[in-house]
């Protein structure tokens, strides 16, 4: 090996002086061959903790512990948050010591043979400073027999620069963070922060959940965003608080900003796991501050781990104490997320970096662009996971006081830290393994590279199942209980547990009232279809629903006294908010008032008027037909002393094939209704109905009264109806036509004549024309004569043939009942026999006048 010291003037010194500044210690570098610079701690070594012979060596050459084995006392105040675990087991877990040398050790005349034994790979190498080298040297031979110790690298942040310029408020990113593509498109964040409110509403959730944040650059200002200043940590150090900060970058605050940035306080970002996790702060980007954060975090009970630096090295040269400290944290519950690097590496193979492939049970995290393509970062097996890492809106920082947007791994792998901290929110009982697994089972799958993306939704949802289960069966109907101003409770801890999930209501109502109900829900993960029932009848009320925004219902309903049961059913997981008010109703008088005598009461007629005859408004005689009417409020209600009165004059002859009655239905309240006759005596009685029919006897006047105790809606029907009964008394052998709507009933004729009975409704009326065809919408064949008879088998009308149908032509014809007489001949008698003439009525709004 051929190696040689650098001069200040060359980029390798340039850079290890950068990184001086920024670290605020003294950084060395060396270059092996033509690839990437190696930054360590200026005089640093790390040595494991149970090579007591070598640590005596290294004290006999003139060097001195500044960090031994033991563990500092966590401070009260980080116990006083919830941290900190009496079940960690230390057994398996590798110590190190780092050893410092003031003055380095001169390097051996032979240097370049003796680095030859610890680098044996390179062929040469360079050092910014003789010191650099002659440390290396020293623990070249000690490498070489197996011992562990090593240089303490110095780790560089995973960021690329500002993609936008920081211009304004506003003007940087979006201040609604729903509307940031790095938290929608296929990773969903921002639907997972719902499922973590609807799950902390339903049932419950973890009440914070601390993500270990290994870097520099810590801002104290965005301590009301990220709680900067609850948990900090100097890992170089090992000991309390965090040192200035150099004002050189805010990488570590930016980074912690990604993963747990309180979402929605309207002062800096929003952060993946914004919504339950809280950074605990941990300065330091050399291994050795790695190792002893990820120390901490296990003792501490700090669950995640996140790290956004790194440095590429081969495989082979990943120490021992590295991976098994990254798995004994792992077997004691904590999840480790890195950052990929940036450079454009396949990590395959005998290409490794520190940490990202230092454990196969740590999560290496790749960047995607805005539309989930892979950034130009590195790919290959040793990624585990993609996510966003394009334009991420970050907390404000001195040197961008109105927040930015940043690109890099850096930020990819604190939305996944983010992320499985939500999914164990949701679910306490996973441990690390398990929260990896599902992560990696739920992230959407790419045949290409990237091969599976963050899908932090699924990733929650299913976290949250077994917190949400129901039985097969639904749980009975809550009951909701109004307060005295008619207002019930608002029903938080109801939600839609998955799709088609069904949640019920049960309510009383006194007296006719004013039903509203206020139904919210998170828009973005659920839609929401609501009905409201009697229980008695099961019938569905009217209702009037209005969005007045997304996720947002109001439903408003008259209704009467009796149960009620609300019926609100959702498309996917996610929360609902009920809220709603039963008032008092009130009615005003209906179209007839004053009718509350004999002497005034309203006019009815069975039949309908001539031709020629005047209507209601001249007349003042109403019908035959339906009206909606009330029994009006007095005073507040709900009581009233109206009294509806109507008059019938009855037809002596209503057609044979029908009745003349008069019904009352759909009542909010019980009524009484009697029926008189011209002397005003009672005819008939009903008492506390809330629908009748009462038939009206022919040639004679009548009067119908309607009463209540309490007001009311309730519909009147006054008329001649066609009587089956009649019909099939006076045709016994005569079916009826399949009506239009009635598509799988198909009537065949098989007979060279046949009858059918056939009901000319207001509908065929109003459309002119009776239309007949084949089935499935063929054409009737030639030889086929229709014939409308009346009732005493006259004939009415001849049927016509017009574009492939039989129309008969209702210009002067009554509603009624009549009979089709049908004479097939030729083809059309061909077809009957052969398998029978099937013979379909076309609906009234397709026939047309065919004239």
């Amino acid at each position: 090996m051929r190696t040689h010291i650098t001069s200040e003037r060359s980029t390798l010194f340039r850079l290890a002086m950068a990184r001086s500044w920024a670290s605020a210690w003294p950084v060395e570098a060396y270059r092996a061959d033509d690839g990437e610079a190696t930054f360590f701690a200026a005089g640093e070594l790390l040595v494991n903790a149970a090579d007591t012979e070598t640590v005596d060596d290294l004290l006999r050459r003139g060097g001195r512990v500044v960090r031994a084995a033991e563990d500092p006392a966590m401070p009260d105040e980080f116990r006083a948050l919830g941290l900190g675990r009496d079940d960690v087991d230390m057994a398996g877990l590798p110590r190190t010591v780092k050893v410092l040398f003031d003055d380095v050790p001169r390097a051996p005349e032979n240097v370049d043979e003796v680095l030859a034994r610890g680098w044996p790979r390179a062929e040469r190498t360079e050092w910014t400073s003789e010191p650099a080298r002659a440390l290396a040297a020293l623990i070249a031979p000690m490498r070489a027999e197996g011992r562990r110790v090593s240089l303490n690298l110095v780790l560089r942040p995973r960021t690329l620069p500002l993609a936008t310029p920081l211009e304004g408020a506003g003007l940087v990113y979006p201040r609604d963070p729903l509307r940031w593509e790095c938290v929608n498109q296929r990773s969903r964040i921002a639907d997972a922060w719902y499922l973590v409110e609807s799950m902390r509403l339903m049932r419950s959730v973890s009440a914070v959940e601390f993500i270990g944040v290994c870097d520099t650059g810590f801002d104290p200002a965005a301590a009301n965003d990220i709680g900067a200043g609850l948990v900090n940590w100097n890992a170089v150090a090992d000991a309390p608080g965090l040192p200035p900060n150099s004002g050189t970058t805010f990488h570590g605050t930016e980074v912690a900003s990604a993963a747990a940035a309180v979402v929605g306080n309207n002062v800096g970002a929003a952060g993946a796991g914004g919504t339950v996790a809280m950074p605990a702060l941990f300065h330091g980007n050399t291994v050795d501050a790695a190792l002893t954060t990820i120390i901490r975090c296990t003792q501490w009970g700090i669950r995640f781990v996140n790290f956004s630096f790194g440095h590429l090295l081969d495989q082979d040269d990943i120490e021992d104490e590295w991976t098994d400290t990254f798995d004994w944290a792992a077997d004691n519950g904590v999840l480790i997320v890195c950052a990929a690097p940036n450079e454009n590496v396949n990590l395959a193979g005998d290409q490794g970096d520190f940490p990202s492939t230092v454990s196969a049970r740590a999560i290496a995290v790749g960047r995607l662009m805005e539309d989930d393509t892979r950034a130009n970062c590195a790919y290959g097996p040793g990624v585990d996971l993609w996510a966003p890492g394009t334009r991420i809106p970050v907390v404000p920082t001195p040197l961008a006081p109105m927040g930015g947007r940043v690109d890099g791994t850096s930020y990819a792998a604190p939305f996944v830290c983010g992320t499985a901290a939500m999914v164990r929110a949701v679910n306490p009982n996973l441990n690390a393994d398990q929260v990896r697994d599902v992560l990696f089972t739920t992230a959407w799958q790419n045949a290409g590279s990237p091969d599976r993306g963050l899908h932090a939704y699924a990733a929650v949802l299913e976290a949250m199942k077994s917190g949400i289960a129901e039985d097969i069966s639904e749980a009975a109907p809550e009951r909701l209980y109004p307060a005295a101003d008619g207002t019930f409770k608002p029903i938080f801890s109801d939600g839609f547990n998955r799709s088609g999930d069904t949640d019920t209501f049960l309510f009383d109502v006194k007296a006719f009232s004013h039903v509203t109900v206020d139904l919210r829900w998170y828009d973005r993960l659920t839609k929401v279809f609501v009905d409201l029932e009697q229980v008695a009848d099961g019938t569905s009320v009217e209702t009037v629903v209005t969005y007045p925004s997304p996720g947002h219902a109001s439903i408003a309903a008259d209704v009467g006294s009796g149960t009620y049961r609300l019926t609100v059913r959702g498309t996917g997981t996610s929360a609902c908010l009920l809220t709603g008010r039963i008032a008092p109703g009130r009615l005003l008088p209906d179209r007839f008032e004053s009718n509350n005598t004999f002497e005034t009461a309203t006019r009815l007629r069975v039949l309908p008027r001539g031709k020629w005859e005047l209507g209601a408004p001249f007349t003042g005689t109403w019908g035959p037909g339906s009206f909606d009417l009330t029994l009006h409020t007095d005073g507040t209600g709900p009581g009233t002393r109206d009294t509806d009165f109507f008059v019938i004059e009855v037809p002596r002859d209503v057609g044979v094939l029908h009745r003349a009655e008069v019904r009352i239905s759909h009542s909010d309240e019980p009524l009484d209704v009697t029926l008189h006759d011209a002397a005003r005596a009672v005819l008939v009685h009903h008492a506390n109905v809330r629908q009748v029919s009462i038939g009206l006897p022919l040639g004679r006047t009548v009067h119908l009264r309607v009463t209540g105790r309490t007001h009311t809606r309730y519909g009147l029907w006054v008329g001649a109806y066609l009587d089956d009964e009649v019909f099939h008394r006076l045709w016994p052998e005569v079916r009826l036509v399949p009506k239009w709507w009635e598509e799988n009933i198909v009537d065949r004729f098989v007979n060279p004549r046949e009858h059918r009975a056939v009901v000319i409704t207001p509908e065929l009326l109003a459309d002119g024309v009776l239309a007949l065809g084949g089935i499935d919408g063929r054409p009737m064949p030639d030889g086929v004569r229709l014939t409308l008879l009346d009732r005493d088998g006259a004939p009415v009308r001849e049927a016509a043939h017009a574009d492939g149908s039989l129309v008969i032509d209702l210009d002067g014809v009554s509603e009624g009942g009549y009979v089709l007489s049908a004479d097939l001949d030729g083809a059309a008698l061909d077809a009957a026999r052969s398998g029978g003439l099937g013979l379909t009525m076309r609906p009234p709004s397709s026939n047309g006048r065919h004239r």
